[in-house]
């Protein structure tokens, strides 16, 4: 499966294209349409949601590209005025949505200092984010956090709102904001008694990861060197976060929990923020016997451009063909982005999420002692304002409009209508 994967003509650069785009509110880019194989043919079929038979993104012809332009400038010209859509580059009548399944950026101390962060996402367009809520907290801890987000989305309500159904997604959206959901990279609110799950569901949460990096009455973490598998409490848990309707996370969970876990979930469950281990060797990625059984689940990947864990694919060509890869390996129906970024943390931050309290020595998660603090970005997608990036590298790519809708958060979508409940 590890096929190097081929581009399309698109008639220009991606930077000329990008230059070209200054008239639509939401920097979209312009790129012509050009000839590829079975491009007319895979958008109805993708349209009457039926397989194409025997293709890949190997068979599209290959071209040459100078890249995206890494200083895509932030203004207030650049915030969108609608975050749904109709696709502006080809007139194909889809709608489109951005979503991102997992920002760790931190809530400031004061609310009102988080804006900045909050308009870097409006001005890439993105409609929908899952922020990270909490990683070691305890329950009285994490419910001090949920009202902090709560509060910082009445005071920036022209910029976000907090989403507790896929309904509520596109409605926010289609207003020209984004749709905040409530996650944690950890379970550690429920501090062992399952009924939190259906207090912690009730008060917003949406997303709960089973493990963050250490073993856990859960089970076991990517990092451990013997992954014990789901106990018998996980497994509780995650037939109560089905039953809630919160999503099931495993991105920073151990190979063997994460097969269990999926074994044993009765809804599909999600990898928030990971990359196929395949192309980009790393504990905290997936291999591909983990990506078949999130197929077979229903489930949806989002990847990811930390640099830690993009291996080689730091250019947008490259990070294109690992979307490509993985497209190929599980299917246009279960690939999302999930770009794990953090806007503003500094060094205490990184190291609250790295080792809490449950650690004396220096922790590292996916860095090292020799790349210990906050990794640079790759220079063409370096924060949510650069959203549109992605879009223009995957049409470089060769994926046509509505598989580009699907990737850019169209699957994310389907997947929270699926899977979250009203209590």
């Amino acid at each position: 499966m590890g096929r190097r994967l081929a581009q399309r003509h698109s008639g220009r650069s991606t930077t000329e294209a990008m230059q070209g785009s200054t008239s639509t509110p939401r920097s979209r880019v312009s790129i012509p349409e050009a000839p590829s194989l079975m491009s007319s043919d895979r958008e109805s079929v993708l349209l009457s949601n039926s397989p194409v038979k025997n293709f890949t993104y190997s068979q599209i012809p290959t071209s040459s590209t100078t890249g995206i332009s890494p200083n895509s400038p932030l203004s207030i010209d650049r915030i969108c005025s609608a975050a749904l859509q109709p696709t502006e580059n080809r007139n194909e009548g889809h709608t489109m949505l951005y979503v991102d399944s997992l920002l760790c950026t931190p809530l400031e101390k004061e609310r009102l200092e988080h804006r900045p962060a909050l308009e870097e996402i409006a001005a890439g367009g993105v409609g929908c984010v899952t922020v990270t809520v909490g990683f070691w907290e305890d329950a009285t801890e994490s419910m001090d956090q949920l009202v902090r987000w709560q509060h910082m989305a009445e005071d920036n309500s022209d910029l976000v709102e907090i989403a507790y159904t896929a309904d509520d997604i596109e409605r926010i959206a289609q207003s020209g904001r984004c749709a905040i959901l409530l996650g944690f990279q950890n379970v550690a609110f429920l501090q062992g008694r399952l009924g939190y799950v259906e207090l912690f569901a009730r008060m917003g949460t949406r997303v709960g990861q089973l493990t963050y990096n250490i073993q856990s009455d859960i089970g076991g973490s990517c990092y451990e060197p013997h992954d014990s598998g789901l106990s018998r409490y996980g497994k509780y848990v995650v037939r109560e976060m089905n039953r809630c309707g919160m999503v099931v996370d495993l991105s920073h969970v151990g190979n063997t929990t994460t097969m269990d876990a999926i074994r044993h979930s009765a809804e599909p469950v999600a990898i928030t923020h990971s990359n196929p281990a395949e192309l980009a060797p790393h504990p905290r990625n997936k291999p591909s016997e983990v990506l078949d059984a999130l197929k077979d689940n229903g489930g949806v990947i989002g990847l990811s451009v930390y640099r830690n864990i993009v291996g080689e694919y730091t250019t947008a060509e490259r990070w294109s063909e690992l979307v490509a890869w993985t497209v190929d390996r599980i299917g246009i129906d279960h690939v999302g982005i999930g770009t794990d970024f953090d806007q503003t943390g500094g060094k205490a931050y990184l190291e609250w999420m790295r080792q809490g309290r449950w650690a004396r020595e220096i922790q590292y998660g996916a860095g090292s002692k020799a790349n210990a603090g906050p990794q640079p970005r790759l220079g063409w997608f370096d924060d949510p304002s650069q959203f549109p990036n992605a879009e223009t590298c995957l049409r470089d790519r060769g994926f046509v409009g509505a598989e580009v809708a699907k990737i850019m958060g169209g699957n994310w979508l389907e997947f929270y209508r699926r899977t979250f409940k009203k209590l």
